[in-house]
């Protein structure tokens, strides 16, 4: 199998592992959700401004561990299918996969931000 070939199919197999991945932190992201909005509201803190951002940074870990798990399944298929990660991978455009889906990672946890900053002041007095 020729470099190019080799490419593609970790790729393909990277995109399968991390899908694996997101199954179990999508879960555990609900369920630390659930908790954390019984736990305010046995407080009679639901609608508060300290929800707002427990739940933001819930979904700041997910989306970090999400990355994580992105960057760890391909760097792992890229191993098993010895792909050396070197100047003409680069070139081939792995840097540029990697920091647009990055890119694109960081605007949507900057716009959670966004929200949640904007519904903590909502809920301000």
């Amino acid at each position: 199998m020729d470099q190019t070939q080799a490419i593609a199919k970790a790729k393909q197999f990277g995109q399968i592992a991390f899908l694996a991945e997101s199954e179990s932190i999508i879960p555990e992201t609900q369920k630390k959700l659930g908790e954390m909005r019984s736990q305010l509201a046995a407080r009679g803190m639901v609608s508060s401004g300290h929800m707002v951002s427990e739940t933001a940074r819930i979904r700041r870990e997910q989306i970090q561990s999400l990355v994580e798990a992105r960057l760890k399944a391909l760097l792992d298929a890229y191993e098993l299918f010895d792909v050396e990660v070197d100047d003409q991978l680069q070139k081939q455009g792995l840097a540029a996969d990697v920091t647009a889906k990055l890119s694109k990672v960081r605007a949507e946890q900057l716009a959670i931000r966004a929200t949640a900053a904007q519904l903590a002041a909502n809920c301000q007095p």
